[in-house]
């Protein structure tokens, strides 16, 4: 699993496999190093946010919809009608690494918004990135799943709806077609239901409007 889904549902998810299985392996990480191991067949099973579509022979199971957000220092969203366009043009914008997966949906949507992001800062961490929105640095798009690990980092922020919540991340189970039988479509439903049932909880006890953009997925929606 990616790292900020394994972080907020992992034990669950061991919990809920334990009772079909004899023995379990569970690898956490970033996406490249995950999905290399899936081409290697160092994994079996890979719940990620990149669905490897260069690989059209692998196996995908759409699982859930995570939005993205912007987070705001309070002293630049003190009015409550901060927009992106605003921000872009006033205040410095902490930036995931460009190479992640996160860091290239951000390019992606300030394209879409039409702004020019004044990156100061390109992190590879979202702990960091947290940090240095709460200390004043400047403003940051994340997801609400990753929002969830850190409470504590968003205290003297503001986290914002984007685009009344039409940009998301999606995430995934990948594995290699006609190998693992019904198991695939078994560890799907599970991540569904702790989604559902648990994580999505979290999320609007930080953003109420959040449950509205938060939910387990059955198909990727049309690009």
């Amino acid at each position: 699993m990616i790292d900020s889904f394994c972080d907020i549902a992992g034990l669950q998810f061991i919990q809920k496999v334990k009772p079909f299985t004899s023995q379990l392996a569970l690898r956490t990480g970033l996406v490249s190093p995950l999905t290399q191991a899936l081409l290697a067949r160092d994994l079996d099973l890979l719940i990620t946010s990149d669905p490897i579509d260069e690989h059209p022979e692998l196996q995908r199971l759409a699982l859930l919809r995570d939005p993205i957000v912007m987070i705001v220092p309070n002293q630049y969203a003190s009015g409550g009608n901060v927009t992106s366009a605003w921000l872009a043009e006033n205040v410095p914008f902490v930036h995931y690494n460009r190479q992640s997966r996160l860091g290239s949906l951000t390019d992606l949507i300030a394209r879409r918004l039409n702004i020019e992001l004044n990156a100061s800062y390109e992190l590879d961490s979202t702990q960091t990135l947290l940090r240095f929105v709460q200390s004043g640095q400047g403003w940051a798009f994340t997801s609400a799943l990753c929002l969830v690990r850190y409470p504590e980092l968003l205290e003297g922020t503001q986290v914002i709806s984007l685009t009344k919540g039409a940009n998301a991340r999606y995430l995934t189970l990948v594995c290699r077609n006609n190998e693992l039988g019904d198991w695939p479509a078994k560890i799907a439903d599970i991540c569904r239901s702790i989604y559902a049932d648990d994580v999505v909880g979290q999320m609007v006890a930080i953003a109420p409007w959040l449950d509205q953009q938060a939910f387990p997925i059955t198909e990727m929606p049309a690009i």
